[in-house]
């Protein structure tokens, strides 16, 4: 049985704008035959033509995921200190650093297990009997 929301897929289109040749575009819009009277959707669709001659358009699917229920902002805190502490302690090397990540390490480890806890425990009790597990 597949759970709602799991593995759906989106499409997102994109375009390499950093492979355009700058002077050739400009060069290429400039020559566009421009009246005052152009509508706006006659001046989009120029300006497309124009782009896809540069820059394919390029569209793929990607699976969303969903967010973990147990990912909360005391984890993102927790996490975001022990990163810091890391950088901290990689770029200097000193012992004093290395023992601040370990115990930001030890702390994010901590408020990792006991929201998994506390998440576990209140599916567990709201799912009342096994059969609903």
């Amino acid at each position: 049985m597949k759970k709602p929301g799991r593995n759906s897929k989106r499409e997102i289109a994109s375009r390499n704008s950093k492979a355009i040749n700058r002077e050739e575009f400009k060069s290429d819009i400039t020559r566009t035959p421009q009246t005052s009277d152009m509508q706006a959707d006659t001046l989009n669709a120029i300006l497309r033509e124009t782009l896809d001659n540069y820059a394919l358009l390029v569209t793929r699917a990607v699976r969303s995921c969903r967010n973990a229920l147990r990912f909360n902002t005391q984890v993102k805190e927790a996490k975001g200190k022990r990163r810091a502490a890391e950088r901290k302690w990689k770029k200097t090397g000193l012992h004093v650093h290395r023992e601040i990540f370990i115990s930001a390490r030890n702390r994010f480890n901590s408020v990792v297990c006991s929201v998994k806890r506390q998440h576990y425990l209140s599916k567990l009790s709201s799912a009342g009997t096994c059969r609903y597990m």
